[in-house]
């Protein structure tokens, strides 16, 4: 198999680790505070280490989980904070989006004959 064939796989088994953790903390099988190992976590996960890396750094990088040295990787708690800033953003954007359909609605009207 070559480098580039080894780095396709190796990141296809990234994106099922990574599409897995995060299904178990959604579902709260992971719950804030959990700690595991990379060893650990690819035993379970039948994988080696490499694509368990890269989905355990891609979650780090989202917020879901930290990292300690020589502790391993834990589970983040939720930031109640940042959600609410989300949901605030998300209720911006969709008054937008129909204030926005509304206008080009109204700036038409032959277009709705």
């Amino acid at each position: 198999m070559t480098a580039v064939a080894n780095g396709a796989r190796a990141g296809k088994l990234a994106e099922q680790v990574y599409d897995t953790l995060k299904a178990q903390i959604h579902d709260f099988q992971l719950v804030a505070g959990d700690r595991f190992s990379e060893a650990e976590l690819g035993l379970r996960l039948g994988m080696s280490r490499t694509p368990v890396r890269e989905a355990l750094f891609r979650l780090r990088n989202e917020g879901f989980l930290g990292v300690e040295s020589k502790l391993g990787w834990y589970v983040l708690p939720i930031d109640f904070g940042r959600l609410e800033q989300l949901y605030d953003l998300r209720v911006v954007l969709e008054l937008a989006s129909v204030a926005r359909l509304c206008a080009r609605a109204d700036a038409s009207p032959s277009s709705r004959r």
